[in-house]
């Protein structure tokens, strides 16, 4: 049909510029919860993309690695537009105080605040994320617009430019870039078509897939939703690019499945050929994700600092309440040696990112 003959440009397309880009472009798509942000924080070794237990991410973010760069920078593209509907919607919410919203008490918290077009440091880059995707919202919540069309080329996306933990000691024979494109969860297509439309495009300017799902949600209408997930992306990503992250694995009870099984379960569930069964991985987000601060944090000053916001965290999780006690630096990396082999995040990590990462040219 036509509109086939259209997709079939559109990927002949995509792959054009991928390869004039030299980029290997990795969505990450996620349902409801699943900890996508924290998944993406892991692969980069970093706090870096904002997150929350409400939906955060509303503008699909591109996180590229660069070697040797240790501070990330933020890009910004369409600073003075923003800048405008900022003011319009701070404009607005300030005649009808009412009912505020968490989306909306983020925008007018901090009255200085404007749109740059750089950002370094993971607090700047946060803050900036975080007041730019609820913008998004509430402009189109208070019929001011819709902004997402503003950003419908790849080239137009907040692009992050950090050094990914797993990749720092890696070396290609060409200088192609890998990137994770973080994207909006369906709760948020539903939001304005104009972001559907976004969503669509920069999968075709993908190169893979990963689908973060959450283990302890294993009701029907979860597994329906996995399926609508890949039934949209199966005539761009071949099956052995479409990979499925089952997160919060470290929740399961001790009459579960074990891992194999548990991918076995899913795979059967699912009753799709647009998915290989080896490309199903039962993970631990959130323990990976503080086992790599920490062991960053060991690395380089030889201790925790106690200070630190995600160390508390870290530390009751992964420890136990006596953590205080046990702050000795062979004895925490031994524990982080425990937990990351739990976590189960190594496979991913070595089949996924520093795989694609090497075959990217």
């Amino acid at each position: 049909t036509e509109n086939k003959k259209q997709d079939f440009i559109d990927i002949l397309n995509s792959d054009k510029i991928k390869l004039n880009n030299f980029e290997f472009v990795i969505s990450v798509v996620g349902t409801v919860k699943a900890g996508k942000s924290t998944t993406i924080n892991a692969i980069i070794g970093q706090d870096l993309l904002p997150h929350r237990n409400e939906a955060m991410t509303a503008l699909p973010t591109l996180v590229t690695h660069k070697k040797d760069k240790k501070i990330p920078t933020l890009y910004l593209k369409k600073v003075d537009f923003l800048n405008i509907k900022l003011n319009e919607v701070k404009s607005k919410l300030n005649q009808n105080k009412d009912n505020s919203s968490e989306y909306e008490e983020t925008i007018l918290k901090d009255k200085k605040f404007k749109f740059e077009k750089e950002y370094n440091g993971n607090e700047n880059i946060k803050k900036c994320l975080t007041i730019l995707n609820d913008l998004m919202r509430v402009s189109k919540n208070l019929e001011l617009g819709s902004i997402y069309k503003e950003f419908m080329n790849i080239d137009e996306l907040p692009r992050i430019e950090v050094e990914f933990e797993y990749l720092k000691n890696l070396e290609t024979d060409y200088k192609s870039d890998i990137t994770l494109l973080d994207t909006p969860g369906p709760n948020e297509y539903k939001h304005a078509e104009d972001l559907k439309e976004i969503f669509k495009k920069q999968i075709v300017n993908s190169s893979a897939i990963i689908l973060v799902v959450d283990y302890t949600n294993k009701s029907s209408e979860a597994t329906q939703e996995i399926k609508d997930e890949i039934e949209a992306i199966k005539d761009i990503i071949k099956p052995e690019n479409i990979f499925i992250l089952v997160n919060k694995f470290d929740q399961r009870k001790n009459a579960d499945p074990d891992y194999e099984k548990t991918k076995e379960n899913l795979f059967k569930d699912l009753e799709s050929n647009n998915i290989l069964k080896e490309n199903i991985f039962p993970i631990a987000s959130i323990n990976a994700y503080y086992v790599t601060l920490a062991r960053r944090e060991l690395n380089t000053k030889d201790k925790l600092d106690i200070k630190l916001d995600w160390v508390n965290d870290f530390a009751e999780k992964c420890i136990g309440v006596s953590w205080e006690e046990d702050l000795a630096k062979e004895k925490l990396q031994k524990i982080c040696d425990k937990i990351w082999e739990k976590s189960f995040f190594q496979k991913p990590i070595e089949n996924i990112i520093q795989k694609g990462f090497e075959n990217s040219a």
